[in-house]
C-alpha cells in the first residue's frame, strides 16, 4: 500500500493514509504501514495541537510555541568591507503549527524513517536596531519595528532509531535539506513609516537571517519535539521476531547525549551542509558574506533538486 503520491512535483500523503488508525497486529497491514499510521496521527494532529497549546508533564513544561518567543538575534556580516550590524529583539514567530506533512517513509529494517514538512508561511515580528554603512554609499541607522516573512519553508531529514525490548527509541537525526521559496522583510522606523532603503538592503540578507532564525528556533524546540516523538514511538510495539539489519551500525554510532533536533543543523563542516556551518561561523569572524553566500545558495538549491 502506498501512502504518498506526486502532485505538482511534491510528494504528498494520500487521503487513505489520513483515514487509517494504528493497528500494529492488523492482518492486512505491514509493520511499516502501521508505523506510518501511528506517526502520521502523532505529527499531523497531536503535535500541531501541542505546539498551539503548550504541554505540561512530569518531564517538562512548555508554553505554547505558536507564536514562538525568542529574545535576541545579533548579526554583523561584512558587506563591501563594512560590518552590517543589526540586532533583533523580542521576536515572535508565527506559523509553527501550520506545517503540512509532505512525506513520511519508514525503513524499519534500517531503523530509520524519512520525514519532510512544509510551512506555508513563517512570520517573525520584532524590534530592530541597525548601525551600518553599505559600500560607502548608504548610511543605515535607526531603530523600530520589523517583520520577516518566509514562504514555503521546506525541511526534510532522516531520523535514526534503536530497538530494545520490542520498542523503538529515537537517537539522532541527519542534517536536513532546508530552504524557503520567497521572503519579504519590512522595517519601520520609530515613526511607523516603512524605511525603503533599509528594507531593501536587509532583504538581501534574508537567507542569512532565515538560517540564524532557524537555529534559534531549533534551540527552543529541541527537547520538546524530541520528547514528544519518543513518547509517540513508545506506543509502537515490534514483533518478537523483528531483527533490523543495521543494529550493529546504530549501536556503534549511538551517543546517549546526542540531541534530536540539534542535529538538524550542522555541528561540523562535513556533509552537504558544510557551507552553512562555515557561513554562520563567518558572521562572527567578519568573512565577506556575498562570496560565501553565493556558494551557500547554490549548495542548497542543488541538494533540493535531488529530492523534489
Amino acid at each position: 500500500m502506498s501512502y504518498s503520491h506526486a502532485l505538482n512535483g511534491l510528494k504528498l500523503l494520500t487521503s487513505s493514509a489520513r483515514n487509517l488508525s494504528p493497528s500494529n497486529g492488523a492482518e492486512n497491514s505491514t509493520l511499516e504501514d502501521a508505523f506510518s499510521e501511528l506517526m502520521f496521527d502523532a505529527i499531523t494532529n497531536k503535535l500541531k495541537d501541542q505546539i498551539k497549546t503548550g504541554v505540561e508533564s512530569e518531564i517538562e513544561r512548555k508554553a505554547p510555541l505558536d507564536p514562538l518567543k525568542l529574545e535576541r538575534i545579533h548579526l554583523t556580516p561584512t558587506i563591501g568591507g563594512h560590518p552590517f550590524d543589526i540586532t533583533l529583539k523580542n521576536l515572535r514567530v508565527r506559523g509553527m503549527s501550520s506545517f503540512t506533512l509532505r512525506d513520511l517513509t519508514p525503513k524499519l529494517s534500517e531503523l530509520r524513517f524519512r520525514v519532510s514538512v512544509i510551512f506555508p508561511s513563517l512570520i517573525a515580528e520584532c524590534h530592530y536596531a541597525v548601525n551600518s554603512t553599505v559600500y560607502d554609499v548608504f548610511d543605515l541607522h535607526g531603530t523600530g519595528f520589523g517583520s520577516m516573512q518566509f514562504e514555503d519553508v521546506l525541511m526534510r531529514t532522516s531520523v535514526n532509531m534503536e530497538s530494545s525490548n520490542g520498542s523503538l527509541r529515537i537517537i539522532s537525526a541527519d542534517p536536513p535539506y532546508v530552504d524557503f521559496a520567497r521572503s519579504m522583510i519590512t522595517l519601520k522606523g520609530s515613526d511607523g513609516r516603512v524605511s525603503s532603503a533599509l528594507s531593501t538592503h536587509t532583504n538581501e540578507l534574508s537567507p542569512i537571517l532565515f538560517w540564524m532564525l532557524a537555529d534559534q528556533v531549533v534551540d527552543e524546540m529541541d527537547s520538546f519535539v524530541g520528547n514528544y516523538l519518543n513518547d509517540a514511538i513508545k506506543e509502537f510495539k515490534l514483533p518478537a521476531n523483528f531483527k533490523p539489519v543495521v543494529t550493529w551500525l546504530m549501536k556503534r554510532q549511538h551517543s546517549p547525549m546526542n540531541p534530536i533536533l540539534k542535529r538538524l543543523f550542522p555541528v561540523s563542516s562535513f556533509g552537504p551542509f558544510g557551507n552553512l556551518y562555515q557561513t554562520i561561523s563567518g558572521l562572527k569572524h567578519q568573512f565577506n558574506i556575498p562570496t560565501v553566500f553565493e556558494s551557500l545558495r547554490s549548495n542548497f538549491r542543488s541538494n533540493l533538486r535531488r529530492f523534489l
